[in-house]
C-alpha cells in the first residue's frame, strides 16, 4: 500500500504483472485483507483494464473502511 492521493482516491503498489488479471487479483486480495472481508465482497467496478480502478466493497461502511485502510498505512505499533 502507499497512501492517500490528494484527490482522495488511494494508491496501491501491487507486485502483480497487469496480465491476465493478476493485478486486479492482487488489488482484491490486499484490499479484502486490509478491510477484513471475503475476497468475494471485493471487486473491480470500473477500470479493470486501466491503472486507476474503482473498487465496490460490500459489508462495510465507509467510514470502517477508510479507517482500517488508515490502521494498514501506519503500520503495527510499537510498545515502549
Amino acid at each position: 500500500m502507499t497512501g492517500w492521493l490528494e484527490d482522495g482516491s488511494l494508491k496501491l503498489d501491487v507486485a502483480a504483472a497487469p496480465e491476465d488479471g493478476r493485478a486486479n487479483d492482487a488489488v482484491v486480495a490486499l484490499l479484502s485483507r486490509v478491510v477484513g472481508v471475503p475476497r468475494a465482497a471485493v471487486r473491480i467496478a470500473g477500470g479493470a483494464s486501466s491503472r486507476r480502478k474503482r473498487v465496490e466493497i460490500e459489508g462495510a461502511e465507509p467510514a470502517e473502511v477508510k479507517r482500517r485502510i488508515d490502521a494498514a498505512l501506519e503500520g503495527p505499533k510499537r510498545g515502549g
